[in-house]
């Protein structure tokens, strides 16, 4: 592998994982001072909205009313992926008010195992032995937060109950079947995402 290669590979690393940590702070923030989740969902899905417009549309193709043969199915994929996103948000600041705030969210973000363990199952895709030890991992970490007695809040009072765990679950649930969706088209013949 070339060196730039590996230099633009890290930079995107760096970057994809910076994006993910400013996501969680803002997660937490939002937690912590009771914002509704449905105004960071909003807010989120404009921006995500406006950008994907400009950059990932094939822009002659819509001007010459040349639309996929799967745009209903495309359009049902999408709206029940915002759907989910939104769901598991909702859970996901639900779980974070109790104070186990970076549990919650490695819970959650540990969806991205969905995807990869549906594709294996739906369209057979190519198994790899470091993947599937990666699942494994995940999941065990998975057990071991279930098997958490107690954490301390951010206001240094010990915070009871697993009502946190399985809203924990849920958002990993609805994460993992939005980022499923997301995958879906690319499996599609002559399809490029």
């Amino acid at each position: 592998m070339p060196a730039d290669a590996l230099i633009t590979g890290l930079a995107w690393i760096s970057a994809a994982g910076s994006a993910w940590a400013v996501a969680g702070l803002i997660m937490a923030l939002t937690a912590r001072r009771g914002v509704p989740p449905h105004h960071l969902i909003a807010i989120s899905a404009s921006v995500s909205i406006a950008g994907a417009a400009l950059v990932l549309i094939d822009h002659d193709a819509l001007l010459a009313r040349r639309l996929p043969d799967r745009l209903p199915l495309l359009c049902g994929i999408l709206i029940s992926g915002g759907a989910m996103v939104s769901l598991g948000a909702q859970s996901l600041v639900r779980a974070m008010r109790t104070g186990h705030q970076g549990t919650c969210w490695t819970i959650a973000q540990s969806a991205m195992i969905v995807p990869y363990c549906l594709g294996l199952v739906i369209w057979a895709a190519p198994h790899s032995w470091i993947r599937s030890a990666g699942v494994v991992l995940v999941l065990a970490a998975l057990v071991l937060f279930g098997t958490t007695r107690r954490e301390r809040t951010t206001d240094d009072e010990p915070a009871t109950g697993s009502a946190w765990f399985w809203l924990s679950l849920l958002t990993f649930v609805f994460f993992g079947a939005q980022q499923f969706l997301a995958t879906w088209p690319s499996t599609w013949p002559g399809w490029s995402d």
